[in-house]
């Protein structure tokens, strides 16, 4: 058993015992500022996702092209995406 099974298993009979974590702490001889250590680590393990996380591609600025048309008929074809520039352009309708 690793040292983080082992500290997991502690953790999950301190969510069990109904004592404050300075009485657990003194009963297992554990040092409260560890215990916070490895609480904090076992929460972070807890919180993780687990299974497949959907990954969604990324437009690649390089080939991606963007058209503006105004109101006024005027139509801007731009090569790249350059969000500051897109913004400047909007601007002026």
């Amino acid at each position: 058993m690793t040292k983080q099974e082992l500290m997991f298993s502690v953790l999950e009979e301190y969510e069990q015992s109904n004592l404050t974590i300075a009485a657990f702490c003194t009963a297992r001889s554990l040092h409260v500022p560890k215990f916070h250590y490895w609480r904090r680590k076992f929460r972070a393990s807890q919180s993780a996702p687990k299974g497949f996380i959907p990954i969604l591609p990324l437009i690649d600025t390089q080939s991606a092209a963007i058209r503006l048309a105004y109101p006024n008929g005027v139509s801007i074809h731009l090569p790249s995406v350059d969000i500051a520039l897109i913004v400047q352009l909007l601007r002026l309708a």
